[in-house]
């Protein structure tokens, strides 16, 4: 029953496409601590939730400085 309340830390790069190295600075950044069971680090639901959120969050200004770059750069120059 372990297993359906943890999520393991191993996986997160994979699940948000970052490195390692970026994925514990955004759990450091939101005050969250892994615990361990035999050696291996989880996240409980409620935390792996933070990171998906944060996770959306980051996606969602990323899309939006895009398409206001891309917007920008079809505008017609005024010279």
């Amino acid at each position: 029953m372990t297993e359906l309340n943890n999520f393991p830390v191993q996986q997160l790069s994979d699940r948000y496409n970052i490195g390692r190295s970026q994925v514990y600075t955004r759990i450091s950044q939101l005050g969250i601590t892994p615990h361990t069971i035999n050696r291996k680090s989880y996240l409980t639901i409620e935390e792996l939730d933070k990171l998906d959120y944060r996770d959306w969050e980051t996606d969602r200004k990323s899309t939006r400085l895009n398409s206001s770059h891309s917007r920008a750069s079809r505008m017609p120059s005024s010279a």
